[in-house]
């Protein structure tokens, strides 16, 4: 069987993926209840995803309205674009829920490496747009493994158990837990399903120098 480009974005980061999730699984449980007695921490630590994901997401629907790309380019992000996975406004509301004013992230000079990284998305993207299958598969499909788990552990320490005459989505959304879910009767599982076939429809249309690209990029 031949891999996919997803499967070998996920052979190339393995040991990255690896080392990240350990990091996030050490540091979450000290940025939530009983270990403070706020929200604020875990808040402060999205509103920095939420930079990232904008700055993504912002790049990703200019790059499809571009309109010096060739037609490859452009049928290959068409196909990889489904709204329905953005997760910007989702982390935007969880972090006016949780999050005071007096809280909020600083100007970007006050951090930058975010800086430095949202604009190397957008220089990146704008040059090579292929590349936004780097991105979609890593910022979207890990919240799917990895993200189901940290949800559970979220509801938990934000007292967001399954009642059953409300649906746990709006729970969710309530206790500011919107970025870990999707719209949808399966909760994302089906967008999941579409993108993974929409990437190993257009994956014959990559070149090789763009697969490596995509690689290096992951």
């Amino acid at each position: 069987m031949v891999a996919t480009i997803g499967d070998e974005i996920n052979t190339a980061t393995r040991s990255h993926h690896t080392t990240l999730n350990q990091l996030i699984l050490h540091l979450l449980p000290v940025s939530l209840p009983p270990n403070t007695s706020t929200h604020d921490l875990y808040a402060l630590g999205i509103s920095r995803f939420h930079s990232i994901y904008s700055a993504f997401e912002s790049s990703f629907r200019q790059s499809i309205t571009a309109t010096a790309l060739p037609s490859r380019t452009k049928e290959i992000l068409h196909s990889l674009h489904v709204p329905q996975l953005e997760r910007a406004e989702a982390l935007d509301n969880d972090i006016n829920l949780l999050l005071p004013p007096s809280h909020r992230v600083p100007e970007p000079s006050q951090h930058p490496r975010l800086e430095a990284f949202k604009q190397h998305i957008r220089i990146s993207l704008a040059h090579k747009p292929h590349l936004l299958i780097a991105y979609t598969w890593i910022f979207y499909m890990a919240l799917f493994s990895g993200g189901r788990y940290i949800r559970s552990k979220l509801r938990t320490a934000f007292a967001s158990p399954s009642i059953s005459t409300i649906p746990q989505r709006q729970l969710d959304e309530q206790a500011g837990l919107s970025f870990w879910n999707f719209p949808g009767d399966s909760n994302g599982e089906d967008l999941k399903a579409d993108f993974k076939a929409r990437l190993i429809a257009l994956s014959d249309l990559l070149t090789e120098e763009e697969r490596d690209d995509i690689l290096a990029e992951s």
